[in-house]
């Protein structure tokens, strides 16, 4: 996670509180998700390994959940974030229960 904060031109940090056109502040969490999501790969896995790659498919399962919540939210339901279904979820908390924030998905798919 990175804190990003900023002010707004000719404006200092004791100008003006928080969301009043001064100082502005950002949080920016860079998450990588990869595993092995096939279960034919990973008959060929350690026991250990297995569990790491269920362990990884039930946070992914958690934060596709959290997403579409987050996108019913956005079209005005009041709809409840189930962000603490994981750890995954829980560090992007900020991300998904805030209106205001922003939320993008970057993928790699390969066959």
């Amino acid at each position: 996670q990175l804190l990003v904060d900023g002010f707004d031109e000719g404006s200092t940090p004791a100008a003006e509180p928080v969301g009043g056109g001064g100082a502005r502040y950002g949080l920016l969490t860079l998450v990588d998700c990869a595993g092995s999501e096939r279960k034919e790969d990973s008959m060929y896995h350690t026991k250990e390994r297995q569990k790491e790659s269920t362990e990884i498919n039930a946070s992914l399962y958690a934060l596709k959940e959290c997403v579409r919540a987050r996108a019913i939210a956005l079209r005005g339901k009041r709809v409840k974030v189930p962000f603490r279904a994981s750890n995954l979820t829980k560090v992007l908390m900020e991300s998904l229960v805030r209106p205001e924030a922003h939320l993008a998905v970057i993928a790699t798919v390969s066959p």
